[in-house]
C-alpha cells in the first residue's frame, strides 16, 4: 500500500472476455491498455504479463469475468475423463490441466467452475503484480463478474490483434477496421512462441460456432506485438496452425 500522504498515479490495465456482448463493459473507464482474451484465467499472456506491468508501470489490475463464459464450458467438457479427442490437445494442455491440477481434492459441481475459474485469475493477477519489479506498491486487484444476456447472431469474424493502448476502445478500432462490433469477436495478444500465441484463436475457433472469419491486424503502435501478429498470419495462411475452415484476412 502506498504511504499515508503519497499520491499514488493509477496505471490500470483492463482484461476482459473476446466476447462482443462485453465490450461495453471492457471499454468504459480510464486505462493505460485493454486486453480481450479468451480463456483469460490461464491463457497465453500468462508469462509475458510481469514484463508488460513493469514496461507500463501497472499498478492496477482490472478484471471483468462474465455469465455465460466459453472458457468454463470448455473446462466443463474438459473434466470428462473421456473428453482427450473433444478437446484440443493445446487447449488441454494450457486451460483444463492447470484447472484440474488446481481443485485436485476437491468436490466441484459444473456450477462452482466458473467461480473457481475467477478466483483463479484472481490469484495470476497478484502474481503478476508481485512479481513485476521495478513498482513496489500492490493499490489493488478489481475482479466484476458481468451478466451476459442475449446470443451473438449472424456471421461471426475473430479479430486477433495487439493490446489498445491509452485510452483508447477496442469497440473503436472493430469499428475504425470496418468490421461489426456486435459480431466480432477480439483476441488481444502479447508476443511469446508461435504455439502459445495460437491458443487463444484455436480456442475461439474450436467452440465457438459459425465463426467465419479470422482476421489479422498488427496494428502500428507495438512493434514487437505486430510482427509476433504478422508471424502468425503467415503460419495460419501456410495451414502451419489450424483455424478451421474460417477465411483467414489481413486488415491494415
Amino acid at each position: 500500500m502506498a504511504k499515508l500522504g503519497v499520491v499514488m498515479t493509477q496505471r490500470i490495465v483492463e482484461i476482459g472476455c473476446m466476447d462482443p456482448r462485453t465490450r461495453n463493459d471492457i471499454d468504459n473507464g480510464p486505462a493505460v491498455a485493454r486486453f480481450s482474451r479468451a480463456g483469460g484465467w490461464v491463457g497465453g499472456i500468462k508469462a509475458k504479463m510481469p514484463d508488460f506491468l513493469r514496461r507500463h508501470s501497472i499498478n492496477i489490475v482490472k478484471i471483468k469475468t462474465h455469465s455465460d463464459c466459453g472458457a468454463a464450458k470448455v473446462v466443463q467438457i474438459g473434466l470428462d475423463e473421456g473428453s482427450r479427442g473433444q478437446v484440443a490437445p493445446q487447449i488441454h494442455d494450457t486451460i483444463i490441466d492447470p484447472f484440474r491440477r488446481h481443485i485436485a481434492g476437491m468436490r466441484v459441481s459444473t456450477e462452482d467452475i466458473e467461480d473457481i475459474g475467477t478466483m483463479i485469475q484472481q490469484n495470476i493477477a497478484l502474481d503478476w503484480l508481485r512479481h513485476r519489479g521495478g513498482v513496489k506498491s500492490l493499490e489493488g486487484l478489481c475482479c466484476t463478474k458481468i451478466k451476459t444476456v442475449g446470443k451473438v447472431e449472424g456471421r461471426k469474424t475473430l479479430l486477433i490483434t495487439p493490446p489498445v493502448y491509452e485510452g483508447n476502445r477496442i469497440s473503436d478500432l472493430v469499428s475504425g477496421l470496418g468490421l461489426d462490433n456486435s459480431t466480432t469477436y477480439v483476441v488481444t495478444l502479447l508476443p511469446t512462441s508461435l504455439e502459445q500465441m495460437a491458443i487463444d484463436p484455436m480456442l475461439a475457433i474450436n467452440h465457438i460456432k459459425g465463426m467465419d472469419t479470422v482476421a489479422f491486424h498488427a496494428g502500428s503502435i507495438d512493434r514487437e506485438s505486430g510482427t509476433a501478429i504478422d508471424a502468425m498470419h503467415n503460419a495460419a495462411v501456410r495451414g502451419l496452425i489450424r483455424l478451421g475452415n474460417a477465411d483467414i484476412v489481413r486488415l491494415d
